[in-house]
């Protein structure tokens, strides 16, 4: 494809959980890449889940994001790749037992919300290591926005992305505390 299109960025799958797959995938094609894809969803049981529970995610999402991105790193120093690789976050969401196929519809709440401007900060943070981040499918299947028929329901999770499309525009400013 690259012969044809030089322009073109290449995707490969990764995997959230296993650096050895990454290390290969890197090793092995890590010339021919620009991104590596990771996918995390965070299975909720609504039972005895609490809101501290589903908001401390992101925390862990971020770090796990860092460790790829540094295997990655490192994984290209041994095996001497030049190209430069970065992740594509292409899919994250939350995901509760009663999004079943084949609708994999839910109905998400403001601690869902919460958890989605988290996690949207932290993407912000990871920006120049990951360009690429996309929240996964939009409409009916873990849903932002939820229609049957004529009638369209919009969920928390679609309002805070609205709110960050309305405000968010410029440079990422790094914040420390003290």
């Amino acid at each position: 494809m690259k012969r044809v299109d030089p322009s073109i960025k290449l995707v490969a799958v990764g995997i959230d959980y296993d650096s050895e797959l990454n290390i290969d995938m890197i090793r092995i094609a890590g010339e021919y890449i620009d991104y590596l894809s990771i996918h995390t969803y965070i299975s909720i049981d609504r039972q005895g889940k609490t809101y501290e529970d589903l908001v401390a995610w992101p925390i862990a999402i971020e770090e796990n994001l860092k460790h790829i991105y540094i295997t990655i790193e490192q994984t290209r120093r041994r095996y001497r790749v030049k190209k430069e690789i970065r992740i594509a976050f292409d899919e994250w969401n939350v995901w509760y037992p009663e999004a079943q196929p084949p609708y994999l519809e839910q109905i998400t709440s403001m601690k869902d919300t919460i958890f989605t401007a988290l996690v949207l900060n932290a993407l912000q943070r990871l920006s120049n290591i990951m360009p690429i981040a996309t929240f996964t499918q939009t409409v009916n299947v873990l849903p932002l926005i939820l229609t049957k028929e004529d009638k369209t329901l919009l969920t928390p999770q679609y309002l805070v992305f609205k709110l960050y499309t309305e405000i968010a525009e410029g440079n990422v400013v790094v914040v420390d505390t003290i």
